[in-house]
């Protein structure tokens, strides 16, 4: 897949520390959640569906999940394929706190989903 996206390093403590090098899904993934955190989305990276509920108030309810501040790792831990749509899982983990963000990808590279949820 190729990435709508420059390729920056991430900016999180744990990657720069051990020099591990991101992924083109976490460092989308990472800008995508940058973003949300400053009440922006990049449409162009988004399918139809998804760009739909991204609305300016979807944009804005995101805060409180995005606003928890810098996540120490932002870290791929899974990777299905299904039907041709690529479904990286990452873990985003905090000082006391993890979540998993799922993403659904089209072969195009556009987004269906962007799912933060608290992990199991």
């Amino acid at each position: 897949m190729q990435s709508a996206l420059p390729l920056p390093s991430p900016r999180l403590a744990a990657p720069a520390v051990l020099a591990v090098p991101a992924t083109p899904a976490e460092i989308q993934a990472v800008a995508i959640y940058h973003d949300l955190q400053q009440g922006r989305i990049d449409r162009t990276l988004l399918a139809p569906n998804l760009s739909d509920y991204f609305t300016p108030e979807a944009v804005a309810t995101s805060n409180p999940v995005c606003a928890i501040g810098e996540p120490l790792t932002f870290h791929q831990s899974g990777r299905a394929i299904a039907r041709r749509h690529d479904l990286p899982r990452l873990q985003i983990v905090y000082p006391g706190k993890r979540l998993t963000l799922t993403t659904y990808t089209y072969p195009d590279g556009k987004l269906e989903q962007y799912l933060i949820a608290p992990a199991e």
